[in-house]
């Protein structure tokens, strides 16, 4: 059995399907984590965890704004190596992290070499392979200088509390500044962008709403009335500022 479970997760890894894409999660999207809803939500696209990783290389991985956010600098050979998770996603579920993640203006996606931990002896240790990433390739120059993580969890006090400006409370997401959306075939998904007037988020649309707003589906009277105020508070947003 344990022989069985080796060979499918060497399948998975080394020869994925064509349509499916690696991604490394290092942070909040992480199982047990403040985001790790997000991912798991098959509205979105498809997610399927691969495997527990580390990078190959050492990478600065720092908690820092007044938010306490987990940010992974772009500095490889500084720092540790960091531990996280290995996911293979579609495109739907790839292009929402995008969005999430405000790549590329805020994060940058790139490709990282992976160690994978999940295995036994040698065959764990044989695994290397590449997984998209968010780091950050633009950060203010003193968070170089903060202490480095090679395990995230906004659990341990060491971390600091971890304030979830999108804060996501049963299957809510309470708007900070812009409310994004975007429309799948079974739902009508929103979630905050963080980013300061005048530069708008880029997305299907955005709006500037301060209301918990629930994830609903197509043809719902919230659903028509959410796409309803969104689209006004986008008007009234850029009129007013």
């Amino acid at each position: 059995m344990k022989v069985f479970i080796i060979l499918s997760l060497i399948i998975k890894v080394v020869c994925p399907a064509v349509h499916m894409h690696h991604v490394f999660v290092y942070g909040t999207l992480k199982k047990g984590q403040p985001n790790h809803s997000i991912i798991n939500n098959r509205t979105i696209g498809q997610a399927e965890f691969l495997a527990h990783a580390r990078t190959v290389e050492r990478y600065p991985l720092v908690i820092a704004t007044k938010n306490n956010y987990p940010f992974l600098l772009n500095v490889p050979g500084t720092g540790q190596r960091v531990h996280g998770e290995l996911y293979s996603v579609d495109q739907k579920m790839l292009d929402f992290l995008d969005e999430f993640e405000e790549c590329p203006e805020l994060y940058q996606r790139t490709k990282v070499r992976l160690e994978v931990q999940d295995g036994d002896g040698d065959v764990e240790n044989t695994l290397k392979p590449e997984a998209f990433l968010y780091s950050r390739n633009k950060y203010e120059p003193e968070w170089l200088q903060k202490p480095t993580y090679e395990n995230y969890d906004t659990n341990v006090r060491d971390h600091r509390s971890y304030h979830n400006s999108r804060m996501l409370v049963s299957g809510a997401t309470l708007v900070h500044m812009y409310l994004c959306c975007t429309k799948t075939l079974q739902a009508s998904v929103c979630f905050l962008r963080h980013r300061p007037h005048p530069a708008p988020p880029a997305g299907p649309w955005c709006a500037g709403i301060t209301q918990g707003i629930l994830q609903t589906h197509p043809g719902s009277p919230a659903s028509s009335g959410l796409r309803s105020r969104a689209r006004r508070g986008r008007a009234d947003l850029y009129q007013a500022h």
